[in-house]
């Protein structure tokens, strides 16, 4: 399974969970909450995108590079299932 894939598989597997009737929560992190900010204002995605991605370049990525992770992020971006899915989950459980 590539990096890519992995998060997407995660939640996959939370919401099979519940309909099996688990009673699975997956919280809003920082992670999702940039994702969440990030999908109608371009200055923050661009800034999120390229952060999300600095581990997998050095400091400087090339131009194809850039272009590649932005690719990549506007295919991800068209996941309305995800975000119909982060926007139901809480910032914290109570009991």
């Amino acid at each position: 399974m590539t990096e890519e894939n992995i998060h997407m598989k995660c939640i996959e597997k939370y919401i099979d969970l519940q309909n099996e009737g688990y009673k699975v929560i997956h919280l809003i992190g920082n992670h999702e909450d940039m994702i969440l900010k990030s999908r109608n204002d371009l200055n923050h995605r661009q800034t999120g995108c390229l952060m999300a991605e600095k581990e997998r370049y050095i400091l400087f990525p090339s131009s194809e590079q850039i272009e590649e992770i932005i690719d990549y992020w506007e295919e991800f971006y068209k996941e309305k299932w995800l975000f119909d899915f982060l926007k139901k989950c809480p910032h914290i459980v109570e009991k």
